[in-house]
């Protein structure tokens, strides 16, 4: 009987151990895998703004084939790409407007004096490479 405990000692000795390596095994890849995903949000949080980034300069060129046409129609139309643009620009560039001209814009948007928040637009988007990170 006493070679009955020893082995069954020995056995769950072993199951313990082997439960053990699992577990260390299993949070290494854990850990690994975690550090995937993490990789691959930061791929895709910067996929996306470089996406969001061609869309905008997009918009830009076609504002600026609205106001070339110089009707009401298309300054209007140029008016709402500009906003567009703005309105997607993310909260740190966003941050980084002249943050009275962008609310001078917005009242002239209300009151609509297009033409006036058009000027205003183009002026706060031109304040820098703001569509783009800087890249060119």
């Amino acid at each position: 009987m006493k070679l009955n405990d020893n082995v069954a000692t020995w056995l769950a000795a072993c199951s313990l151990l082997v439960s053990i390596v699992i577990l260390l095994c299993g949070n290494n890849i854990l850990g690994r895998i975690d550090k995937r995903i993490v990789s691959i949000k930061q791929d895709t949080d910067s996929l996306k703004a470089e996406a969001q980034s061609l869309v905008n300069a997009q918009r830009i060129q076609e504002a600026r084939e609205w106001i070339k046409a110089d009707n009401p129609q298309g300054r209007e139309s140029a008016l709402r790409l500009l906003r567009e643009v703005v309105a997607s620009l993310p909260p740190e560039k966003r941050q980084s407007l002249d943050a009275t001209l962008l609310a001078e814009a917005e009242t002239d948007f209300r009151n609509q004096h297009y033409d006036d928040a058009l000027r205003k637009y183009q002026s706060l988007l031109s304040q820098g490479d703001l569509t783009d990170g800087g890249r060119r």
